[in-house]
């Protein structure tokens, strides 16, 4: 069982959850990491206009928290595979012993995330809930109870600033639809998360 503090960060391979990975390393937790891509050079850009390599893996984000003095756990994890989402957490309470941070990164970047309203199908819309919002509640809820028993922990639902405010009439007439349906599921769980 690990005495330092443990956080959980999804959505570590790259950007901000790379960034929160190795912050939190730095401040002194040993960090677990989650992510699709765990090699340099497998990531994929999934996204309407994609198909080339992404830089960023949990390989390189987990040598950056072990240059901070921290230990690293690297855990695959796919926001659509729930069993994933479940054994990611299994995982790192079986090996660690203790989650005390649950961030909240990881984003599905797949077909319909830069597409017109019009142009985006309910299969995608419904791909977008399930892994930009349903996960979210499911890591909660594999979480939580550690959390509750020792009495204290925290999680973090990082979203966009564009789901916590209303559009500016100016944006609203760019990209009304755009706008509209990126809010409904980026903004969905920090409210279902904030007592």
């Amino acid at each position: 069982m690990s005495v330092r503090q443990v956080a959980l960060v999804t959505g570590a391979s790259r950007g901000i959850g790379k960034a929160t990975a190795l912050a939190l390393a730095q401040a002194g937790l040993d960090v677990a990491i989650t992510a699709r891509t765990l090699h340099e050079g497998e990531g994929r850009d999934d996204s309407d206009a994609g198909g080339g390599v992404v830089p960023g893996s949990l390989d390189t984000t987990a040598a950056g928290v072990e240059a901070a003095g921290a230990r690293s756990l690297a855990v695959p994890m796919d926001l659509l595979d729930r069993a994933s989402l479940e054994a990611a957490v299994a995982r790192v309470l079986s090996e660690w012993g203790r989650i005390d941070v649950l961030v909240n990164n990881a984003v599905h970047t797949g077909p319909g995330s830069m597409l017109r309203f019009e142009d985006t199908t309910v299969d995608m819309l419904e791909t977008k809930l399930a892994a930009n919002a349903v996960s979210q509640v499911v890591l909660v809820k594999a979480v939580l109870p550690h959390l509750v028993e020792r009495g204290s922990g925290t999680i973090v639902n990082v979203t966009s600033a564009v789901a916590r405010r209303r559009a500016r009439a100016a944006g609203a007439r760019r990209m009304p639809c755009r706008r509209a349906r990126f809010t409904a599921w980026r903004g969905s769980s920090p409210s279902s998360t904030r007592s």
